[in-house]
């Protein structure tokens, strides 16, 4: 899944409103302590919030504009290390800032993300600018929500967002399919007000939709006051496969020193087919910079990780928490990349020695491999070794995984090869869904015998 998780994390009156004179009671001021911590406790990256929150946090400040002839063209990233964002949709460019950085009372500092349309004015984009403020170009001149998602990942690698009104911006990301949950903090208490913002609100004819039905999923009483939490699943996440609780998840290594090229193409088309059976998936791209092989120093097992801390870390990191893999690499010289084969040589080596292979251990896994010619059954096998001896069940489809094409576009029209990620998607799903049948019937993972190591001289 190319973007964030997204959570819409709401405070509302039983009415269904989210400011009012419900705000000021007794009831709705401590539900808010509660919403308050709720908010910080899911440790999400980025914050959202739609035009007219924003004004209200910035005291409707208008922006200082000057005459400007042209500014560059497209997104502009003033920083991507942020600990934490604040992310503001203004498409008419009405909102006055005066730093980059948002300073909310009782939060954290965050620093501040606009999200525009290519039609917003060109002197509010240099002013956003000169002030230090990001932003990112999402529709044309309507606001493209999965569009905003996708560069939100992208750009600055944020992995869970919380929208937290109002009514209008909710509606607009959860009519796109971009909401994956929602939290909602019910105040028991109603002021039967109108003309106030609701929990999802349509502005006709621009946000019009059909009627979303929620599957709820745990609702607990906070307090002694009487309000409630609910927690729902969106649409898209209805059906959703669970293991323990949580979302199946399907980690997929993009081994290219192309970030987008033809092996991002055959994992793309996997993922899109597992999100499709209800499965989430995170594409991992190990970079560009020389990544070193392993030096055989043994330090792995006494730190429980690899000694030199880059990407091979990272994905280990992430590895605990996923339930299959998919590693793809291009083919250089009849082989996987000279990166991709120092990558797995190394986590596969440094997990197993460090923690016992717990990250991998009879967790499904398959290769998928890309070239402009020939070398892909080698490399296919290459790859298949690690899984074969980290006690991994391999992941078949109709055909090798393989796909053919000198770079995207190409590997695009290899319709064969694009079918056999496709099946190798449902595949991987199936054997996820089987997986979790067993635990809940009580089988259990195969018994671990001591290792046995023989050497041939002695």
């Amino acid at each position: 899944m190319e973007r964030p998780y997204v959570i819409c994390h709401i405070l509302s009156s039983l009415d269904g409103k989210i400011t009012g004179p419900f705000m000021g009671t007794e009831a709705a001021g401590a539900l808010g302590a509660e919403y308050g911590r709720y908010r910080t406790e899911m440790n999400a990256r980025a914050l959202l919030y739609g035009t007219t929150t924003t004004k209200e946090f910035t005291g409707f400040r208008k922006p200082v504009l000057e005459e400007t002839e042209e500014v560059p063209e497209g997104d502009f990233v003033a920083d991507d290390r942020a600990d934490l964002y604040f992310v503001s949709v203004d498409v008419d460019g009405e909102i006055g800032w005066e730093s980059g950085i948002f300073c909310n009372k009782g939060r954290a500092p965050a620093h501040v993300i606009e999200v525009l349309t290519a039609s917003t004015p060109t002197a509010y984009k240099a002013c956003l600018r000169k002030t230090g403020v990001s932003y990112i170009i999402a529709g044309e001149k309507e606001l493209d929500c999965e569009a905003a998602m996708k560069k939100l990942y992208q750009f600055f690698h944020i992995e869970k967002l919380l929208i937290c009104g109002g009514g209008i911006v909710n509606w607009s990301f959860l009519q796109a399919g971009m909401v994956d949950e929602l939290s909602l903090f019910l105040a028991p208490v109603t002021d039967g007000g109108c003309g106030t913002a609701s929990l999802f609100t349509q502005i006709q004819p621009f946000t019009e939709g059909e009627p979303v039905e929620f599957l709820l999923r745990e609702i607990e009483q906070i307090g002694g006051g009487g309000g409630a939490t609910l927690e729902l699943s969106a649409p898209k996440q209805k059906d959703i496969k669970m293991i323990g609780g949580e979302a199946m998840k399907v980690l997929l290594a993009n081994g290219s020193p192309h970030k987008e090229g033809c092996t991002y193409t055959a994992l793309c088309e996997v993922a899109d087919t597992l999100n499709k059976e209800g499965i989430e998936t995170e594409i991992f791209w190990i970079g560009n910079k020389p990544i070193g092989g392993c030096i055989a120093c043994l330090k792995c097992g006494e730190k429980g990780c690899c000694v030199f801390d880059d990407a091979v870390n990272c994905f280990r990191e992430k590895a605990y928490g996923a339930d299959g893999f998919v590693f793809g690499s291009p083919v250089h010289y009849a082989g996987a990349t000279g990166n991709m084969t120092a990558f797995m040589d190394r986590l596969f080596y440094s997990e197993l020695r460090g923690n016992g292979n717990k990250a991998f251990y009879m967790k499904p896994a398959a290769a998928v491999v890309s070239a402009r010619r020939a070398g892909t059954t080698v490399t296919f096998d290459q790859l298949n070794k690690y899984f074969t001896i980290q006690e991994m069940p391999v992941v078949s489809s109709r055909y090798w995984n393989m796909i053919h094409g000198a770079n995207a576009e190409q590997a695009r029209q290899d319709a064969e090869g694009l079918y056999t990620m496709r099946v190798l998607g449902r595949n991987m799903a199936y054997m996820l869904r089987c997986k979790e049948v067993a635990r809940k019937v009580g089988v259990e993972l195969p018994e671990q015998e001591t290792p046995v190591f023989t050497n041939f001289i002695r």
